[in-house]
């Protein structure tokens, strides 16, 4: 499986420590951060094969066994499917819900128009779906309700409401602690403006072995925005140490160099 993860985007934290730089010297509050979410996770979708490949998707896996696509009723559907065409599949989809009459076959054909929806980026749909979804598997926490947890928290995200995008990454957490998963919350809580929660997060991510230098600009980022200045400092004086990743070195270089101007 491909260790990338759908959620690091490098030029997200870099547009976050230009930002941290324009609040430090305009009196322009916090909440441009918010404002700015949009802009931070516009281009997430074209990064998100980390969970396309985890899940067990229909639109992936027509295996003999699946009830729905067993059956000639749905050849038009899985031709959709095969084809990409997920706006046709979409409706084709929930055509098929409406006159369906077996609650099995409904309830996946449900789990299938959630992830056409996240497929085709249409994220407030996805996170309605995903809700309905995850309620209807949570009394058996398996792998399949774990993936609608993984895609309400994405999506979530996408239409900015990251309090139930964390409610989730929390439901998944529950079940094990992952690295990249405290990882991502901070990230929901960067772009929250929840600086101590993203810096705790980020912490624990890296006590879980999650050490790259991304974890550092990060957490110097959060602990500059909340007025910690000198630490904050101290861990974007670390990236530009190590080095390795050219425009965290560039945009953490430029950050002290604007703060030290300013004293």
């Amino acid at each position: 499986m491909e260790n990338t993860k759908w959620y690091h985007k490098t030029w997200i934290r870099v547009l976050a420590g230009l930002l941290v730089v324009l609040l430090v010297f305009t009196t322009v509050g916090y909440n441009i951060l918010r404002l700015r979410a949009e802009s931070f996770f516009e281009d997430l979708a074209g990064d998100d094969n980390y969970l396309k490949e985890k899940s067990k998707s229909y639109t992936d896996s027509f295996d003999p066994e699946n009830i729905i696509f067993n059956m000639t009723l749905y050849s038009d559907l899985k031709k959709l499917l095969e084809a990409g065409e997920y706006e046709e599949a979409i409706d084709k989809t929930n055509s098929l819900i409406e006159s369906e009459t077996d609650e099995d076959r409904k309830a996946q054909l449900y789990q299938l128009l959630c992830e056409l929806y996240y497929n085709n980026g249409d994220y407030e749909e996805a996170a309605k779906e995903a809700d309905n979804c995850v309620k209807d598997l949570m009394l058996d926490l398996d792998d399949n309700a774990l993936l609608f947890c993984y895609i309400a928290a994405i999506s979530y995200m996408h239409i900015e409401n990251y309090e139930k995008s964390i409610k989730y990454i929390d439901t998944i957490l529950a079940v094990g602690e992952d690295p990249d998963l405290y990882y991502y919350r901070g990230i929901n809580n960067m772009a929250a403006e929840n600086y101590k929660d993203a810096t705790t997060d980020f912490e624990k991510a890296m006590d879980l072995g999650k050490t790259d230098t991304d974890v550092y600009y990060d957490i110097g980022i959060c602990q500059i925005s909340d007025g910690e200045v000198e630490k904050g400092i101290e861990n974007l004086r670390y990236v530009i140490d190590q080095n390795d990743k050219p425009e965290l070195t560039t945009a953490a270089s430029n950050i002290i160099s604007v703060l030290s101007q300013g004293n």
